[in-house]
């Protein structure tokens, strides 16, 4: 009886606090489609019938990448405050999904069997300001076929850890999705996904007119995970904590496409702790891309250190300035065209774009173009300098074989 009444307490003590806060100027649930997609449009989804493997469905509670030929989300993304948890309760509204073409398969209500839960990927307990709201979260294209346990345990877990992270009026933008299909299916026809990922980021004032995705420095707090889709041998969430940059790898998406690059690709290193985020070294971009040894290079990034160790595609380089985010090096006598690599003192990152160690001959001075390159955008080559003194963006491949001329 006494713990009764004490989750009695605290669910009326709940409601309280969200109604002075939905009540509140300062304060809204977030909900309408601009609100949904903060972390980027990883694979490029658009509201297209001839896109059936990444069809873009917008609402105002989530939006969702939707692939006909597995027959479920290849992402679902919504961003989540203190007042999206509302008084309602669960409806148990399961639907059909009536935003997808006409041609595509659409996935009944039924349940998916012994062992497997039709697992929300934007959480009912998500969308409670209203019942239409919550409605919406029971569409079977927000579900995929989840393992019983997974979704019960692991899962929910998650789900509750990152609600809590709005309780200071912060807002937590979420993406997630399945991975790492195998060929299994069920009777609907369903793909099985053998794993499920999730990225969750808090960042400060829920309140602010700015929108999320401007908000994101290399300060807020990320933590991703990726889950086997099991029912046997779980752990805690936390035992599955990993980076973006990794569950990128694992799925193919680029995430954090809106925001800075430089925090984009240090936010993905990061590996949270379970308790809040670690700092990790890691490389952002470097200039000149190219030159002989003994060229000096400048290296930018985050957490540095005081004493780095530099190495060119594995040969150690001499470090003549260390700041925090930025480094000094000279190309070594030995050093060959690859990768740099940094260790500080919280790990080690190599860069995703090699240097290019040329003869005596091609080092850069103040009258030939410099080419400079940034991590996140290989794509884009900046030139500046020669005799004319400006800057060109083309392909990289073009360096060697068709070079912009100044």
């Amino acid at each position: 009886m006494k713990k009764n009444c004490l989750q009695c307490v605290r669910h009326w003590a709940g409601l309280f606090v969200w109604c002075v806060l939905a009540l509140s100027s300062t304060v809204q649930a977030k909900l309408g489609i601009e609100y949904q997609t903060p972390l980027g449009n990883p694979d490029g989804a658009v509201a297209d019938p001839a896109s059936r493997k990444k069809y873009l469905i917008q609402r105002d509670q989530f939006a969702i990448s939707y692939n006909d030929a597995k027959r479920q989300a290849n992402w679902v993304s919504w961003s989540y405050s203190l007042c999206d948890d509302g008084p309602v309760k669960r409806t148990d509204a399961w639907a059909v999904e009536e935003m997808l073409p006409p041609k595509f398969s659409k996935i009944g209500t039924a349940s998916f069997g012994p062992g497997w839960d039709r697992g929300h990927m934007c959480p009912s307990a998500d969308r409670r300001s209203s019942r239409d709201d919550n409605r919406r979260t029971f569409r079977m294209s927000n579900v995929i076929p989840q393992a019983s346990q997974n979704n019960r345990r692991v899962w929910s877990n998650f789900e509750n850890y990152s609600r809590s992270l709005a309780a200071n009026g912060d807002e937590v933008l979420v993406i997630t999705g399945p991975a790492q299909f195998t060929g299994e299916r069920l009777a609907n026809k369903m793909a099985i996904p053998s794993s499920l990922w999730k990225i969750v980021v808090q960042i400060p004032d829920a309140a602010s007119p700015t929108p999320a995705n401007e908000r994101i420095t290399e300060d807020a707090r990320v933590i991703a995970i990726l889950t086997p889709n099991v029912n046997t041998g779980l752990g805690p969430w936390q035992n599955y904590i990993t980076s973006i940059e990794e569950i990128e790898k694992v799925t193919g998406l680029d995430f954090l496409t809106d925001i800075d690059p430089s925090v984009a690709t240090y936010l993905k290193n990061v590996v949270d702790t379970g308790r809040g985020p670690n700092t990790p070294t890691v490389v952002t971009t470097f200039e000149p891309v190219l030159g002989a040894p003994g060229t000096t290079v400048n290296i930018s990034g985050y957490n540095f250190g005081d004493s780095p160790e530099v190495w060119f595609n594995g040969a150690a380089a001499p470090v003549t300035a260390v700041g925090s985010n930025n480094l000094t090096v000279t190309v070594p006598e030995d050093a060959t065209s690859g990768p740099i690599t940094i260790t500080g003192p919280d790990g080690t990152d190599t860069s995703h774009e090699d240097f290019t160690v040329s003869d005596t001959g091609d080092t850069p001075h103040p009258g030939m173009a410099v080419a400079t390159r940034t991590r996140g955008a290989d794509k884009l080559l900046a030139v500046t300098g020669g005799t004319r003194n400006v800057r060109h963006h083309v392909p990289w491949s073009r360096l060697r074989t068709d070079p912009p001329a100044l």
